[in-house]
């Protein structure tokens, strides 16, 4: 309830400022305004200020302005005349929005999507003010160990490697080498990687490897095997490791979180030295032996909820996101006993009984797995923290600078889904915003403010797009009639608007599609 109430307030926001933009350009210019209303649909109440109506509407889902001469939808024409509202047809010509000089009136379009970007401009020094904790690995560009049959695997990339440039480019954090990725998806491009044994060089083409969504060299980030928990009677309690230990390497080999989890997995009864960085003392190797365990392969299971499905990586597969297990093998279960009774069945046949919620009902699904054999030492790993903060000076300039990088990299997105780089099917709407609204909420208010100036960048590109209907649509028509020195014609104008609408409601259902199907199958 609380991630519905974000979301309706934050959707609000960035679209009441938008329409904020339109209203007061258009006062300044001169432009009759018969209504400001914050919200849509049936007026609830009000009150009139000279010839504007200013109102609460009935859906809060932001708000819109009604100036006269200025339509976002089809009118009736006849006789090659728009048939005007009754409030609208006793409005001197003058102050109608399309009696106003072209330039006046791509002032009047530029302001809304304007508004977006100096608001989104205006949150990102506030978050860096404020500050939060962020994941080391973000702050960083060595990676993990290359999928196979990737660009990375193929080049030469190793685990532990630094990517310091790309064509010459310095990139400092995780979401810079991404984008860099995506704007240069099917170019080869020259990376400069710092290793242990030196800088090293590798020409690499990013493109959408099997299992990819978007163009990339087939890298995850290195995240740092550091102890979160222990778990009490298992070897990692039993050799004194403690919470905050990180693990550096296992058998003398460069370890990340993901390739100790692979390692230990696959030495159980077997001998593995760890080395282990601990703030008080020096860096030292413990042996230590893992223990055999049940797991179902390609699953992750929440931590506080043991009994949920919190991730699925491995496809195709019966299990999704989400999914409760309520029974296994015919007997009921909750919480640990679910983990504790499948670390207790390595290479057993097991029958899961699980709950699963689908958009209309929630339903029984019975799923057969042969648990797979894996070592454990007893160890939930955490997230490397590190602080990111700014002082104010610091942090507005550093919002400007992120805030051409947010703008820029929408324009990129949308160029690579044009050239089809990046499938149409990656696309969110309304139920993705929601989902990525709760996730933020997760991490706490400030990750919210920091996904509400990343969506008020989106609006201010999105609404510039040559598309009818859309201010950027608006503004080709405004331009065309400078050009040629004569209006385009009313019927033209309307042909537009249907044609716009109608590209409009395609792209609603192509992202409604998607949304839907993701929440099938789970991705959210």
């Amino acid at each position: 309830m609380v991630a519905l109430v974000v979301f309706i307030v934050m959707l609000g926001v960035l679209i009441f400022v938008h329409e904020l933009g339109h209203f007061l350009v258009a006062k300044w210019a001169g432009i009759y305004v018969e209504r400001f209303s914050i919200g849509f649909g049936r007026r609830l109440f009000g009150k009139r200020i000279g010839e504007t109506d200013y109102c609460i509407s009935a859906l809060p889902l932001g708000g819109y302005v009604r100036m006269a001469g200025q339509s976002d939808v089809p009118q009736e024409v006849e006789e090659g005349k728009v048939q005007l509202e009754e409030w609208e047809a006793n409005v001197p010509e003058e102050r109608r929005f399309t009696s106003k000089r072209p330039l006046v009136r791509a002032a009047v379009l530029l302001a809304g999507p304007a508004m977006n970007g100096l608001f989104g401009m205006a949150v990102y020094p506030l978050v860096l003010m404020l500050g939060q904790q962020v994941p080391s690995f973000t702050q960083d560009t060595r990676v993990s160990e290359p999928f196979e049959n990737t660009p990375a695997q193929q080049a030469g990339i190793l685990l532990g490697d630094r990517i310091r440039s790309v064509n010459g480019k310095k990139v400092e954090t995780w979401e810079k080498l991404t984008t860099s990725m995506i704007r240069h998806a099917n170019q080869s491009v020259s990376l400069e990687i710092e290793r242990e044994e030196g800088v090293v060089h590798f020409d690499v083409t990013p493109t959408r490897y099997e299992g990819a969504e978007i163009p990339g060299i087939g890298v995850a980030p290195f995240r740092p095997a550091r102890i979160g928990e222990i778990t009490e009677g298992w070897p990692a309690e039993e050799k004194g490791l403690r919470p905050g230990d990180l693990i550096t390497r296992a058998n003398g080999e460069l370890v990340d979180g993901v390739r100790l989890v692979r390692l230990l997995s696959d030495n159980v009864g077997e001998e593995v030295h760890l080395s282990i960085r601990r703030d008080t003392v020096p860096e030292f190797t413990a042996p230590i032996v893992p223990r055999r365990v049940g797991m179902v392969e390609g699953v992750l299971f929440d931590i506080d909820n043991p009994d949920v499905v919190t991730a699925v990586w491995d496809k195709p597969t019966q299990w999704r996101k989400g999914d409760r297990v309520v029974a296994i093998d015919g007997a009921a279960v909750e919480g640990k006993e679910v983990e504790d009774l499948i670390r207790k069945k390595p290479n057993a046949d097991v029958r899961f009984t699980v709950e699963r919620k689908t958009l209309f009902s929630t339903t029984e699904v019975d799923i057969t797995e042969t648990l797979a054999d894996r070592g454990m030492i007893g160890i939930l790993l955490g997230e490397d923290l590190v602080m990111l903060q700014y002082p104010p000076g610091k942090a507005i300039v550093r919002g400007v600078v992120e805030s051409v990088r947010s703008s820029r990299f929408v324009l990129t997105v949308i160029r690579r889904l044009v050239a089809r780089d990046i499938p149409m099917k990656s696309l969110s709407g309304p139920i993705g915003i929601f989902h990525m609204t709760r996730e933020a909420i997760k991490i706490g208010p400030v990750t919210v403010l920091q996904f509400m100036a990343i969506l008020s960048f989106n609006f201010f590109i999105l609404n510039l797009l040559p598309i009818p209907v859309l201010d950027g649509g608006q503004l080709v028509l405004v331009g065309t009639e400078a050009v040629i020195r004569r209006p385009v014609s009313i019927r033209m104008q309307i042909w537009l608007q249907r044609v716009g609408i109608a590209m409009l409601l395609l792209l609603m259902t192509m992202v409604f599609y998607n949304d839907i199907v993701k929440t099938v199958k789970g991705i959210f």
